[in-house]
Order: structure tokens, then C-alpha cells, then sequence
């Protein structure tokens, strides 16, 4: 046995100095690689939770994009469908889906869409809202996504131009941000932009 010491380490062996420096390399090491492991973790935590918050993100702005490529749908020209209310957080919006000729202030038949939809950002609550036949005694909402920080709608006109003027929007630019809390604390915000251009105006 000790000749087998004396081959693998040498004659003497290792030295207290030898044996404490590598052990104090070795626990280097291993901090490293376990300091390595907890950022890995936690931006691969971040980059989910993101993920799954921009999928819900992108849902949404599906359902709005869709209502607000509607507005004005009005082919027998009697309805004065359009845009009816259009701020920074808040547009209602009309639409002749059942081509009777006029905006109905409730459903007419079962499974048939509403023809008054109204999309709200309650910053308060961060609360993006969609209300159906608002201003109606058919009138109902929904939450369609929370922890909303900002919302914002912007409208764009002929030429591609910035207005207020209800009846010159042609597209809109809706911006959100959204804001979820991992289990670290830690606050994830994502943002989403889309544009969406009337296919009546």
C-alpha cells in the first residue's frame, strides 16, 4: 500500500498546503457551477412567465384587432356604423353584422355576435374590459385581461395621419403592457403593439 501511495502521489504525498489549496479550488468550482445554475433558472423562469403572459397578450389583441377591422361594416349603408367613442383607453365600436340595415341594441337570434362592442382600460383596477351593447338594457362585460399597467389606443387617418375625428379613423394602433409576479418577487413586463387597419372605412 504504500508503495502504491508513493507511485500515484510521490514519495512524500500531498502536503497540508497542497491538500487545502485543492479543496479550496475544487469549492471554487462548485460555487461557480451552482451560481451559474440559479441564473440559468432564474432567467429561464422570467423568459416563461413572459412567454406564457405574451401568449395571453396575443389572444386578446386578436379578439380586439378582429372587432376593430369590423367597425363600420355597413354595406347597406343605413346603419351609420362606425366608431363611437375613441379615446386613449376606450373605443366602442358598431357594426351591421346581420345585414339588417341598422345597429341592433341586442342580440336578434341565439349565437348570433353583438353589434355594439366596447373594449376599456380601467387603470385602477388593471382591468382590460369587454363590454357588450354598451349604453343598452342588454348590456354586459367581461374581463379579458388583468394586470394590464398601461393601454393605450392611438388613430390614424387618411394619409396615415394622427386624428381625433371619429369619422376619419381609417386604423389603430393599440399598445398594452403586461405585468406578472414570479414566485422570486421579481416583476416580468411585456409589451405588445399591433396595428389594425378598417377594412370599412
Amino acid at each position: 500500500m504504500k508503495a502504491f501511495f508513493k507511485i500515484v502521489f510521490g514519495k512524500s504525498g500531498f502536503t497540508l498546503m497542497e491538500t487545502v489549496i485543492t479543496i479550496g479550488v475544487f469549492s471554487i468550482l462548485i460555487l461557480s457551477i451552482f451560481g451559474f445554475f440559479l441564473v440559468f433558472n432564474k432567467t429561464y423562469a422570467t423568459e416563461n412567465t413572459r412567454l406564457w403572459r405574451l401568449n395571453d397578450a396575443q389572444a386578446v389583441a386578436e379578439i380586439i384587432s378582429a372587432d376593430i377591422k369590423m367597425a363600420g361594416f355597413d354595406p347597406l349603408y343605413t346603419a351609420n356604423a362606425g366608431f363611437e367613442e375613441a379615446s386613449a383607453s376606450k373605443i366602442r365600436i358598431t357594426f351591421d353584422k346581420n345585414l339588417n340595415g341598422k345597429i341592433d341594441p341586442k342580440k336578434q337570434k341565439t349565437g348570433e355576435k353583438s353589434e355594439i362592442v366596447t373594449y376599456s382600460f380601467d387603470p385602477s383596477t388593471k382591468i382590460v374590459k369587454q363590454i357588450l351593447y354598451e349604453k343598452t338594457p342588454s348590456q354586459s362585460s367581461h374581463a379579458i385581461l388583468e394586470n394590464i399597467i398601461d393601454l393605450t389606443f392611438k388613430f390614424y387617418g387618411y394619409n396615415n395621419l394622427p386624428t381625433t375625428d371619429i369619422s376619419e379613423i381609417r386604423s389603430v394602433l393599440t399598445t398594452f403592457t403586461l405585468q406578472k409576479q414570479e414566485a422570486t418577487g421579481d416583476n416580468v413586463l411585456t409589451t405588445l403593439t399591433f396595428r389594425s387597419s378598417l377594412r370599412n372605412p
